[in-house]
């Protein structure tokens, strides 16, 4: 009897691991890949009918995939736009309002990485350009277990060549560490740093459009400021400062601007975007022929828009909340979407990212309801609408509203605090409708500045959300 007893045993326990590891492969059998694009905005790739700008390797990803035409981010900022993704909230709850805030010491929601990471089955893994540092004061790498950035010996580097270089080891890393973990589940997550300034169209796009490219360049520009080369750039973190020019010369002195100029700096910033699709190209042959597009989820998106003097005499971003600075490519590509790609106009946010990749990893969100964002799976599926209203902040109050129909900013300094635009009737927000229509903004006004006020006690503090994640794990 206990020699059959054995032998039983023998035969089930290999079995059941491997009903064990097959229930796991089957219950989240995909890798995650989520690439963030600095600056770009949405009407400058090939996908999005730009006249002249060429984006095969997005644009062969947008015919994969789901494209949502009317995506926002909740900031005009890279560091506040990227803790929204990762966390699924606004900053209003997680505290980076700008580049040079951290997030609240009381904030304890996990973000995307950390719940990977605990699921055991992910290896995460971040490569990164731009204003984050292996120091990470934004907390933005928590739950990434392998992370890197450009070496320091690209700080003697030409500024003309050093951003390229960035790019390209950054693509040639992220495909050794897809090499690396063939036998892992990965969340990889990349985030390239081209178009921001400084504008430098390598030599490939100087031919190829020709035409369109200056006879001034970036330097010159930057000269016409007043500024020197050597402060403007920030040598420690191998980024540059945004130089917010303006046509009328308001932030720097008199520049003299013309409308030629303006177009000249309008395609340098347009000669970036194929560089950066180029390096897409590679990481994205890669994945066709290792055959990891059958096994990978995959998300391209910004983490905001750049102001390029066509809503004002602006240029830059940090500034605003327009939707030149706000408005951003989404494409959100999966293995089970195949026949099934196309545009969804429906307004969407930066924080519906991270519970539509947890719904489609089949992967709980131990707190869920703690959340701004929402899945937008039921809307890609057609059986859901997506989110009706999104709200934006930059700085401590300067705020915006914005829905199918209309777009209220408030503005907390300067003389003109309310404005509202007709978006459907007038897009590109320059028909100030705010005094003819007084009770809408006082209606919106309220929205915005409750929403500011609760965002972050009403959620961090809730007794029973820390009893939940101590529980779990995520916090002591």
């Amino acid at each position: 009897m206990k020699k059959l007893v054995l032998i039983i045993l023998i035969i089930l326990i290999p079995i059941s691991y491997l009903l064990y590891k097959k229930f796991r492969q089957c219950r989240n059998n995909y890798n995650l890949l989520i690439i963030t694009l600095d600056t770009t905005r949405f009407d400058y790739l090939g996908y999005s009918n730009h006249k002249w700008i060429q984006t095969p390797y997005i644009d062969s990803l947008a015919r994969r995939g789901i494209v949502f035409t009317n995506a926002f981010s909740v900031s005009n900022q890279t560091a506040p736009a990227h803790y929204s993704l990762f966390s699924g909230v606004t900053p209003v709850v997680h505290g980076i309002r700008t580049n040079i805030n951290k997030p609240y010491e009381e904030f304890k929601l996990p973000t995307l990485a950390e719940i990977l990471k605990k699921s055991g089955n992910y290896q995460t893994i971040a490569y990164f350009q731009g204003p984050f540092t292996l120091k990470d004061p934004y907390k933005i790498l928590n739950g990434f277990l392998f992370k890197n950035q450009p070496p320091s010996y690209l700080k003697q580097m030409p500024e003309f060549k050093r951003f390229s270089v960035q790019d390209t080891l950054l693509t040639t890393s992220a495909i050794e560490a897809m090499g690396r973990n063939k036998n892992h589940n990965w969340f990889l997550w990349l985030h390239y740093w081209i178009p921001h300034a400084p504008y430098f169209a390598d030599e490939t796009e100087k031919s190829k459009y020709a035409e369109y490219y200056p006879s001034r360049d970036w330097w010159d520009y930057i000269r016409f400021m007043g500024i020197k080369q050597e402060e403007y750039l920030d040598k420690e973190y191998l980024i540059v400062r945004p130089p917010y020019l303006t046509i009328d010369g308001s932030d720097k002195g008199e520049i003299g601007f013309s409308d030629e100029n303006k177009r000249n700096l309008q395609n340098l910033y347009a000669m970036q975007i194929p560089s950066m699709d180029s390096q897409l190209g590679r990481l994205f042959d890669y994945l066709k022929k290792n055959k990891l597009f059958e096994k990978t989820i995959i998300v391209i998106v910004a983490d905001h828009g750049e102001e390029l003097m066509d809503r004002t005499s602006r240029y830059g971003h940090g500034r605003n909340l327009y939707d030149t600075s706000l408005h951003i490519p989404l494409i959100i590509i999966d293995p089970r979407f195949k026949g099934k790609s196309r545009k969804i106009d429906n307004l969407v946010r930066i924080i519906d990212i991270f519970p539509t990749v947890l719904d489609l990893l089949k992967i709980e969100d131990p707190i869920k309801e703690a959340r701004e964002g929402i899945s937008l799976v039921p809307l890609i599926n057609g059986t859901g609408a997506g989110p009706l209203s999104l709200k934006a902040i930059f700085k401590k109050e300067n705020l915006a509203y914005r829905d199918a129909q209309w777009k209220y900013i408030w503005n907390s300094e300067g003389s003109k605090k309310h404005e509202l635009y007709d978006i459907r009737k007038d897009p590109f927000e320059k028909k100030d409708l705010s005094m003819d229509n007084k009770e809408l903004v006082d209606k919106l006004n309220k929205i915005l500045i409750e929403w500011n006020k609760k965002g972050y006690s009403q959620v961090i503090t809730d007794k029973e959300h820390l009893k939940k994640l101590k529980s779990l794990g995520y916090i002591n």
